[in-house]
């Protein structure tokens, strides 16, 4: 969606709204939303990209979050009401993070789907999932250590079980550094894009 009265050229501010769960399909849309902004308007001063997602898949969050962490252009992220698993790794791509004040965080494990498993668990089985397990929780880790102020012994307590999970309102986030800006308006923009 775009402003009647603006040329391509006019365009200053951009808001995306990420309103679905982390699939490779949702990312790909949110990575040709970022491509279409710097091929259309290439006097875009700020990206705001507002999330609101209960997570999902690892692989697609963090190629999220490359893509985020890479964009061109200036762009913050937004907590819109909740970002939780692998939605995260999107809010902490960027270096300015705001929250609404109502919104929420959930930090946790990392969790496989038991698929290509066969019927009855093997040996090998068993090793290969942990495998992968211990890989997204280090990616986690390695993520929330740049967006957090969670030291190594608290980051391996919250990825250690479910159990031990972090639900993070406002107040706390701001505390754990999650969120670095105070502002919690929905700000105006020129051009609009919508990954539902």
């Amino acid at each position: 969606m775009k402003t009647q009265r603006l040329t391509p050229l006019d365009v200053s501010t951009i808001k995306i709204v990420y309103n679905t769960p982390v699939t490779n399909a949702s990312i790909a849309n949110l990575m040709k939303a970022l491509d279409g902004i710097v091929m259309n308007y290439p006097n875009t001063k700020q990206v705001s990209l507002y999330i609101n997602s209960p997570g999902g898949e690892m692989d697609a969050g963090y190629a999220g979050y490359e893509a985020v962490k890479n964009f061109s252009l200036p762009i913050e992220t937004v907590n819109l009401s909740q970002i939780a698993s692998a939605a995260t790794l999107l809010y902490c791509a960027a270096p300015n993070r705001r929250s609404m004040p109502e919104a929420m965080f959930l930090l946790h494990p990392a969790a496989l789907p038991l698929v290509n498993v066969s019927e009855d668990l093997k040996p090998n089985d068993i090793k290969t999932l942990s495998q992968s397990l211990s890989m997204g929780n280090d990616l986690f880790a390695a993520i929330y250590k740049t967006c957090t102020k969670y030291d190594d012994a608290e980051l391996n307590t919250i990825l250690s079980s479910e159990s031990n999970r972090k639900l993070l309102y406002y107040n706390e986030a701001q505390t754990q550094g999650l969120i670095t800006q105070t502002a919690t308006d929905m700000k105006p923009t020129d051009v609009a894009y919508y990954i539902n």
